[in-house]
């Protein structure tokens, strides 16, 4: 499901996981979709984000460090974004990426504090 941080998350993992793709002839039986919220009423991720970025399952692009930093330039970068982005990074090489994750650090789902992992065999 998508979390109110914008990411795909699982009970399991939380948001830190990355996808991958496996190509095969075999049949494979899908599992049933997922119908919950994961969330509910934690709001972390959006009190977290340093530029007013996020709303429940919303980014605003434009309030983005990450968009800041890809067009110094810009006019249409929020005059409080330019300035925490100066403030908070730098990058090594023109040409590399960088992308904030405060939203993803602060998510408790996935932790085994917070209680949502399934029964371990």
């Amino acid at each position: 499901m998508q979390g109110k941080n914008t990411v795909l998350i699982t009970i399991e993992y939380g948001p830190k996981i990355r996808l991958g793709d496996v190509l095969t002839s075999v049949e494979i039986e899908p599992d049933d979709p997922f119908s919950g919220d994961l969330c509910d009423d934690c709001k972390r991720c959006i009190r977290a984000c340093p530029t007013i970025a996020l709303k429940p399952r919303e980014i605003a692009i434009k309030r983005r460090m990450v968009y800041a930093l890809k067009d110094p330039e810009s006019t249409d970068v929020y005059p409080d974004v330019r300035t925490l982005t100066e403030k908070f990074t730098t990058l090594p090489t023109a040409s590399c990426f960088m992308e904030c994750t405060r939203r993803l650090d602060v998510c408790p789902i996935g932790r085994k504090t917070h209680g949502r992992l399934p029964a371990q065999a």
